[in-house]
């Protein structure tokens, strides 16, 4: 090893990722690569990461959208009860975050409203349905649709 780098550097670079709290921030699982710093949020009670139909549907999604699984990092918040917004972002080091089904407050962020992209501490976030509700409903697939294009 070159003299200025000692293997405890990459030992100990959770140490720099504490909060004001202390509190150190969590190594998230995810799917995915986050090769376009995209972060999709879910929130699944039974499933680690989303029930076959629900992930379908995200695929579908991301090919409309010139995109694959590859190019986002998705982490089901129901396994992270605590995290919030900026242990988030430091961690996936996102411009992008769409939140499937969990409201804005969920992570620490200002109540936001549904299907309208807001800009939030230089992420652009966008809220909309949960991919269940967006299942069987044409109406509430289509109003996310709309937003999502510009996004």
């Amino acid at each position: 090893l070159p003299e200025n780098i000692s293997v405890a550097d990459n030992q100990s670079e959770p140490e720099k990722n504490k909060e004001a709290s202390g509190k150190a921030v969590t190594d998230f699982n995810y799917s995915g690569e986050n090769n376009k710093y995209f972060l999709v949020l879910v929130e699944d009670q039974i499933h680690t990461n989303l029930k076959a139909i629900d992930k379908e549907l995200l695929l579908n999604i991301l090919l409309a959208k010139t995109m694959d699984l590859r190019d986002i990092a998705l982490v089901n918040i129901q396994t992270y009860p605590n995290a919030t917004f900026i242990e988030l972002k430091d961690f996936f080091a996102c411009n992008r975050l769409l939140m499937l089904g969990i409201p804005s407050d969920k992570i620490g962020l200002p109540k936001m409203k549904i299907n309208k992209v807001e800009k939030y501490n230089d992420v652009k976030v966008f809220i909309s349905y949960s991919l269940s509700e967006m299942q069987n409903d044409k109406h509430k697939k289509r109003e996310f649709w709309n937003t999502l294009k510009e996004f």
